[in-house]
């Protein structure tokens, strides 16, 4: 990824909580780095599919509105069954 592995270990002390429970996940993620978030993803081609979609209407979307976004698409896998 070309990131050093300094910057990784800081980055994860940053983002350390005590409670886990209550995690640096959902909207608190999404309000430090705006990404729209696949939910209850199970295997890559499903967030692929997903990804494609929102891209697709992303794009749409900027030339109906003329205006030009930066976004994320991500998903946070949380079932037992992911691949």
């Amino acid at each position: 990824m070309g990131v050093p592995v300094g910057k990784i270990q800081q980055r994860v002390k940053e983002l350390h909580e005590f409670n886990p429970m209550l995690g640096f996940r959902g909207c608190r993620l999404g309000l430090v780095y705006p990404e729209i978030m696949i939910p209850l993803v199970g295997f890559k081609k499903e967030l692929d599919l997903q990804a494609e979609v929102v891209h697709r209407v992303a794009k749409e979307v900027m030339a109906a509105q003329k205006v030009k976004l930066t976004y994320s698409v991500g998903t946070m896998i949380e079932i037992p069954r992911a691949r």
